[in-house]
Parts: structure tokens; C-alpha cells; sequence
């Protein structure tokens, strides 16, 4: 088994990966390949997430900021604009940020002693 800074450091390596995929969402290019590659990216991040007690919270968090991101952006045009999907991709770059911190905590902390 992995030791938790190794685990946190994985994280927080797909956790850039999948931030670094969303320009799409920026630019509003989406295709259904692309909304598919970042739902499993998601998924992979906070799976190994979850191997760490001190990060479950933020990676549900996350988890759930992604699916809700993910719906708001599967209405159709008139309704996605009265929720302003740039507010939504913005708090769930701060679940992002939040959970690459703690990650980035994790590993760096052994170095530190």
C-alpha cells in the first residue's frame, strides 16, 4: 500500500490533470467525449482521495460540485444562462483549489520535518 504522501501527491497530480481538461467548459467547446474524460478523471482523483481520511470531505465536496456543474451545463441555452454556469465553473474551481491544497499538504509535510 501507498504511504498517505504518496497517495496525496497521485492527487493532486489528477486533480491538475482534470482542472487543466475543463478549458472546454471555458470555451465552450463541449463534446460528450470530453464531459466523459472528465467525469473519469474526477472519479480517479477522489478515489485516491478517499484512501485518505483528512481528504473524504473536500473530494464528496468535489464530487458533488462536478455533478451539479455537469447538469447545469446539460440545459438547454435560455435556462443555462438565467443559472450562470461561469458563477457554477467557478465554485467548483474553488472545491478544485481546496482539495489540492489539502492533497498538496499531505506531501509536502514529511519533507518538512
Amino acid at each position: 500500500m501507498h504511504c498517505a504522501h504518496a497517495i496525496a501527491f497521485e492527487a493532486a497530480a489528477a486533480l491538475d490533470q482534470y482542472e487543466s481538461d475543463l478549458a472546454f467548459l471555458r470555451d465552450g467547446d463541449a463534446q460528450a467525449c470530453d464531459f466523459a474524460r472528465a467525469d473519469a478523471e474526477v472519479r480517479a482523483a477522489c478515489s485516491r482521495c478517499m484512501r485518505l481520511p483528512q481528504l473524504c470531505v473536500d473530494a464528496i465536496a468535489l464530487l458533488l460540485s462536478h455533478h451539479r456543474l455537469l447538469a447545469e451545463l446539460g440545459r438547454p441555452g435560455e435556462a443555462r444562462a438565467r443559472h450562470a454556469p461561469l458563477a457554477r465553473l467557478q465554485s467548483h474551481q474553488r472545491c478544485i483549489a481546496r482539495l489540492r491544497r489539502q492533497c498538496r499538504k499531505l506531501f509536502i509535510a514529511p519533507h518538512l520535518q
